[in-house]
């Protein structure tokens, strides 16, 4: 359901050419996943956010309209306090992908959001459950 989300992001993005308004700015379907927050309530389930992130680029890239900044320059960012406009003037982007997950018991709670120039996109949430590979 997630990757649904995702694709109709992707679609947005390359169909509108979304750039800045007026303004000469960033490439036209250009995309940052930046790292997902861990929010599980044990609090030991970085790993899984990690994962999410990395997937998430690793999908996105995959369509050829996009323009997906690599994971390595997207942590950069993590664990840090920076307004998203500041990240997409620093890694020359129209838009990113901010989200977080939580683990409860064998369900993965996803809350993912796209930022155009700032501007914040309705959230979205998906909870995949029985997750092989996770233990309580």
């Amino acid at each position: 359901m997630a990757a649904l989300h995702l694709l109709g992001l992707a679609f947005v993005l390359v169909e509108t050419g979304w750039t800045r308004h007026g303004t000469p700015g960033p490439p036209a379907g250009s995309l940052v996943v930046l790292p997902f927050q861990n929010l599980s309530p044990d609090g030991q389930s970085q790993y899984l956010a990690d994962g999410v992130t990395e997937e998430l680029t690793n999908e996105l890239a995959q369509g050829k309209d996009l323009r997906v900044v690599a994971r390595t320059s997207a942590y950069q960012f993590k664990g840090k306090a920076v307004d998203i406009r500041e990240v997409g003037r620093r890694l020359n982007v129209a838009a990113a992908l901010e989200g977080s997950v939580a683990r409860e018991g064998q369900i993965l709670y996803l809350k993912y959001e796209p930022v155009f120039d700032g501007i914040r996109a309705d959230p979205r949430y998906a909870a995949l459950e029985r997750m092989v590979g996770l233990e309580q």
